[in-house]
């Protein structure tokens, strides 16, 4: 109640930490809105990657979206279906499958008295089983969505836009390494490799020294996952 004390064993003072900590999404939206406007190809930027002014306000909306479906995936895995919503439906699920005996008419035969019950109680539980599973849809489940494929091709394409764009340095600013295998099984298709900086990553292969690595090979991949 409102009268409870706190704990015995907490501390008389809480210390608070007053500083920002953005969610890294969110710096890296912002980031790259400054980088679209800072190569945006105006009188003075005369860089063939430039970006063209009327493409600004489209790539404006993109990242607005993609703000918005990042908190909404957010919002889906922290907020939980309410546990006393959970535990009314299924309360009313047991009391509607122990009471349904007990106004069956014999006179409708076997079949609306066994067969149609057994279905609308089937239904029901499965209804329930699947809004179980759609309370959270990300994670490691064999019926979860797959967010590491979806990163991987959201990289190869990345790599190929670079490409296809006539970026000579894209190999000294990026890089493959070697995706660990707890984390290649957690994925319905096996990853051998995922992106990296390539002056964060010093353990990066090398495309020159191995040419399955290299940012052509990846494009091909690319295509594969479209």
């Amino acid at each position: 109640g409102l009268d409870a004390e706190p704990p015995d064993d907490w501390p008389a003072e809480f210390e608070v930490d007053m500083n920002s900590h953005p969610r890294p999404v969110i710096t890296l939206c912002q980031l790259t809105r400054q980088l679209i406007f800072l190569h945006m190809n105006g009188p003075e930027n005369t860089q063939p990657w430039g970006i063209k002014e009327r493409f600004v306000t489209e790539l404006m909306v993109l990242l607005a979206r993609m703000e918005h479906a990042y908190e909404s995936i957010n919002q889906i895995i922290s907020c939980p279906l309410p546990l006393p919503y959970a535990n009314l439906c299924k309360l009313l699920l047991v009391t509607f499958m122990l009471s349904m005996p007990f106004f069956v008419d014999y006179r409708l035969g076997w079949f609306a008295n066994t067969f149609i019950p057994a279905v609308v109680s089937l239904a029901l539980l499965g209804i329930d089983a699947i809004a179980t599973e759609l309370e959270n849809p990300f994670g490691v489940d064999a019926n979860d969505l797959d967010l590491l494929e979806r990163i991987h091709q959201l990289e190869c394409e990345a790599v190929e836009l670079l490409r296809l764009s006539g970026l000579a340095e894209t190999d000294d600013f990026f890089c493959w390494r070697a995706v660990p295998e707890w984390v290649s099984v957690r994925s319905c298709r096996y990853l051998r490799y995922y992106l990296a900086a390539r002056e964060l990553s010093p353990g990066c292969c090398d495309p020159a020294e191995e040419p399955e690595l290299s940012v052509e090979t990846f494009g091909t991949l690319a295509r594969q996952f479209t």
